[in-house]
């Protein structure tokens, strides 16, 4: 857990010097400034902070679900919301270069950090999915009853890489279901 956040952080500093890099036309004398170096630590303080709260790093990667997302989701963007309105406050009081974001700046991070750990949860689930479906010979088997309690039994089947089970299909007595997929799943008769 600790390494994933530790990931996500580098990945927040990262993302924030190639925003700078991007709104400033990649002009690399912005760097020499201390000011942007105090910017990016308040950027790295604000999303720590946020991933601490929602533990947008807790879950398991290779089992990431659309919760893990939402939380990461909800951490990117509320850490976004307060640099966007902690820096319109700091320019409306003047309060400080240090505070005062460019706005320009923090929406361009805001979409590449986001972007960027979605695509490595996803990248990394999909990564052990294929490794446990290729070297391990399975016996397919098919799921009866298309519902919830099939759709539950399936991600059973799928999230326990050493069973020796691959789901090849559903069958369900609702006409209306036949023909078509549920998660990529055939449903037959």
């Amino acid at each position: 857990r600790w390494k994933l956040y530790t990931i996500d952080n580098t990945a927040v500093f990262i993302c924030f010097i190639i925003a700078c890099l991007i709104r400033y036309k990649f002009e690399v004398e912005v760097f020499h400034s201390p000011l942007t170096i105090y910017q990016t630590g308040l950027s790295v303080m604000v999303y720590a902070s946020l991933f601490l709260i929602f533990q947008s790093y807790s879950g398991v990667l290779r089992h990431t679900t659309i919760i893990d997302i939402m939380k990461l989701f909800m951490a990117t963007s509320l850490s976004y919301l307060t640099l966007f309105l902690l820096s319109i406050v700091s320019r409306r009081f003047n309060h400080g270069e240090i505070i005062i974001l460019p706005l320009s700046v923090i929406t361009i991070h805001y979409v590449l950090i986001t972007v960027m750990l979605f695509f490595f949860r996803i990248c990394i689930k999909a990564s052990f999915q294929m490794i446990s479906f290729t070297y391990v010979k399975k016996k397919k088997v098919l799921i009866l009853g298309a519902g919830e309690m099939g759709v539950s039994v399936k991600r059973a089947i799928l999230s326990d890489r050493t069973n020796g089970y691959q789901v090849a299909g559903f069958i369900d007595e609702q006409k209306k279901l036949y023909g078509k997929n549920i998660n990529g799943i055939p449903v037959y008769h």
